[in-house]
């Protein structure tokens, strides 16, 4: 999350979004990795035709490329080269807005990207006209709704069906409706009644236009508390009320226990929102969440049209939604962090659930921060963004200081649930197969008996970590990255590298000393369930991890069992430490919680207390008793102790001081500059240059600046190459900013054979 000032504190480069009256030129952005617009004469286009925010074809090079445009100039630039002619206007109208435009223009500025690449990142299948077009098609018919349109009647059931099926889809040509069975008499029924229009070729994105203008939008969500399947409690009810009662642009932290009805307060926030004639956008960390929410959501707002956007759609289906947003249909937007890009007219509402997961800071390509940008959408609306959490991160809670967010406390577990019991299981000098203590498999068969279900959390998926051999010492290791394959055993026995997706089959024997006492070392997920699958006979054992949800429709399929209640025990990953609710679980034991208390990353701590936090916060949320055992190597570490004894905000707070004392985000803003080539001496080399650049600029600045590397990554060889980092961080904002721009010019020079990345506001070091 961008630290201390919310995003309108950042400049953003105005670009003129009215069409020119006689353009003489074509300003265009292109996705290629350069910080500049290109310039075309128009040639033979219509004038009268060009948009700024519509898609063009151009040339580039030997290439044709399509980019946006970004300004029409009325006057020739005088240049020393002739200038090329563009080729080919794609849209008729804008496919992005002002807003949108002028959100690419801030994110460029200041993740220090090119717009092109922004503007790239920003929409699904832009470089794409197939997803718009037909050209080199049959002709064909294409149907789309009117603005405003009424549904028919749901007694014309043909009528209705073909209604919901342009809802859903945007539009259709000839070709979908048949394989839809919708005939062309009932379309022509439905154009009678002006429900649909009819078109020779497939609209533009920005031909669907939204059916309400600005002008009309209301400036207050309102405060009428609509019953829903329950009435909140005192604390929901004033958390309602607060964010309901907001004018204008506003952030909050809903601090939630988990379990105390944080989506309860969500609904009703969006049902006033809908209910207003705005929209909606929520963001979710986990495309595995995005199901379960949206039935969630679809149950208590069953007349709200709710699109979905997440990275496992197809760009054709990520682009329909797109498009009923722009076209105003679409309400209500559930997506992960791409949906924050979702072009909503009417934007009235951002909710960012499980605000504190470090999945909103995308790790490559444009590498910009979620939050922070729903942040300046919403300035942009004048409407309010929610932060709920039961585990808010340092960053947070210091802009809670600073005055820059409003907190709300939803201090007690909804409905008659109560808070699970805590414990550490001291497994010092114990034997554990499977990487299960006894006593922990014990407290599991019970819960078993009383007819309750289990969650065992380990967050390491395989079958183990390391196959070495016990001869020589030798470890397999991916041939592509420095790091120790993991010996997988489902479907079959395989290797495989979690970074770079290398995978082969183990040895039978030691490559080094052709040894056969070749031993599997630590315990994964896989493991793990064989070993309580012997230990718990008669009673169902669920992995559920990257690996055995890689098949359509299995998570779900997976969840349905959990949610039958019968006794059960689930293993899982992080894919279960978060917003799921499971009426039937009575006890959690977490495994593995050592693994990050002494790690180099000023994070972990705060980190791991989330993780466990969020795990243990399954347990007990009905009127079930529930339970948390953390099987520990540790049970004196200070973060173990206070997050047991005292809670989560007590440790947070602490690691909060620390911060301070040590000048360490969010008390500082920080860059990495990420090299990556394939010698390591030549990427610490660069990075080496770019520090002395940073120093030779900074030196007469009354900024603080300090440098941490230049050092490799902590995985130094990902895919063939290596990586290193030079960590740069400053008390000043601006500073920071003014001086990498200064420098990012010069970056390309300096080795031809490394590449540079910055990194703005990092999360992390990999």
């Amino acid at each position: 999350m961008t630290n201390h000032d919310h995003p309108t504190s950042h400049p953003v480069n105005a670009i003129n979004t009215s069409p020119a009256v006689t353009p003489a030129l074509i300003e265009v952005a292109l996705p290629v990795p350069l910080d500049q617009s290109f310039s075309y004469l128009p040639g033979s286009l219509d004038l009268g035709q060009l948009r700024i925010g519509a898609r063009i074809k151009v040339p580039f090079g030997s290439r044709q490329m399509l980019g946006m445009i970004t300004d029409l100039p009325t006057q020739l630039p005088e240049t020393d080269y002739p200038l090329k002619q563009a080729l080919e206007l794609i849209d008729s109208k804008p496919v992005i807005d002002h807003r949108l435009m002028k959100l690419a223009s801030w994110m460029s500025d200041y993740y220090l990207e090119p717009l092109g690449e922004v503007l790239s990142a920003m929409l699904p299948g832009l470089g794409e006209t197939d997803l718009w077009r037909a050209d080199g098609q049959d002709a064909q018919n294409y149907w789309l709704l009117n603005p405003g349109a009424q549904a028919p009647d749901q007694r014309h059931h043909r009528l209705h069906e073909a209604y919901q099926a342009l809802l859903t889809s945007g539009f259709l040509s000839d070709a979908e409706r048949l394989n839809l069975g919708i005939s062309l008499a009932t379309l022509r029924s439905l154009e009678s009644k002006a429900v649909v229009k009819c078109t020779q070729s497939p609209p533009a994105l920005g031909d669907l236009d939204p059916p309400i203008s600005e002008a009309k939008l209301p400036t207050k969500i309102g405060k009428t508390v609509v019953a829903g399947s329950e009435p909140m409690n005192p604390a929901q009810t004033a958390a309602f009320e607060a964010i309901s009662s907001a004018c204008g642009y506003q952030t909050f932290l809903l601090f939630g226990v988990t379990g105390s009805g944080k989506t309860r307060v969500y609904i009703e926030l969006i049902r006033q929102t809908l209910a207003a004639g705005r929209q909606a956008l929520v963001l979710l960390p986990e495309i595995n969440l995005t199901p379960q929410t949206s039935d969630r959501f679809k149950l208590a707002l069953p007349e709200a049209d709710i699109q979905m956007v997440h990275s496992r759609m197809t760009p054709k289906q990520r682009a329909q939604s797109f498009a009923r947003c722009l076209v105003g249909t679409a309400q209500l937007v559930l997506g992960t962090r791409s949906a924050v890009f979702a072009p909503l007219a009417r934007l009235g509402l951002i909710i960012i659930d499980e605000s504190h997961d470090g999945s909103y800071k995308q790790q490559n390509g444009v590498r910009y921060e979620a939050q922070s940008v729903a942040m300046m959408r919403a300035t942009q609306f004048d409407c309010p963004v929610v932060l709920g959490t039961a585990t808010p991160s340092v960053d947070t809670l210091k802009l809670i200081d600073d005055d820059k967010i409003t907190r709300l406390d939803l201090p007690d577990r909804a409905g008659l649930s109560r808070p699970p019991k805590i414990s550490l299981l001291d497994i010092r000098g114990q034997f554990c197969p499977g990487g299960i203590s006894q006593i922990a498999t014990q407290q599991i068969q019970q819960t078993l008996k009383d007819g309750h279900q289990a969650l065992v959390f380990l967050n390491r998926r395989g079958f183990a970590q390391v196959l070495l051999c016990l001869s020589c010492g030798w470890q397999a290791h991916c041939r592509r990255c420095e790091v120790a394959l993991t010996l997988h055993r489902d479907p079959a026995s395989t290797l495989h590298c979690h970074h770079c997706g290398w995978h082969e089959r183990p040895p039978l024997k030691c490559p080094e000393c052709r040894s056969t006492n070749l031993s599997s070392q630590g315990v994964g997920t896989q493991q793990l369930e064989d070993h309580l699958r012997r230990e718990l006979p008669g009673f169902p054992v669920i992995r559920i991890d990257s690996d055995s949800t890689r098949k359509k429709h299995s998570f779900g399929e997976l969840l349905d069992q959990i949610h039958s209640g019968e006794p059960l025990v689930m293993i899982g990953t992080q894919m279960l430490a978060k917003g799921h609710h499971f009426d039937h679980l009575a006890l959690v034991v977490v495994l593995g919680s050592d693994q990050s208390l002494f790690s180099s990353d000023f994070r972990a701590a705060e980190r791991s207390a989330q993780l466990i936090t969020q795990v243990a916060g399954r347990a007990g949320r009905t009127q079930l008793a529930g339970q948390v055992t953390i099987q520990t190597l540790k049970p004196d570490h200070p973060l173990l102790t206070t997050l047991t004894t005292k809670g989560y905000e007590p440790l947070i707070q602490q690691l909060k001081a620390e911060r301070a004392e040590l000048a360490l985000p969010p008390y500082a803003y920080s860059a990495l500059v990420v090299a990556k080539g394939s010698v390591l001496q030549d990427v610490l080399i660069t990075l080496s240059q770019v520090k002395n650049l940073l120093v030779q600029n900074t030196q007469n600045t009354d900024a603080s600046f300090s440098f941490w590397g230049p050092t490799p990554s902590p995985v130094p060889r990902k895919n063939g190459r290596y990586s290193g980092f030079l960590w740069v961080l400053s008390r000043s904002r601006p500073a920071l900013h003014e001086h990498l721009k200064r420098i990012k010019p010069k970056l390309a020079s300096l080795n031809k054979r490394v590449h540079l990345i910055i990194d703005v506001d990092p999360n992390g070091f990999d």
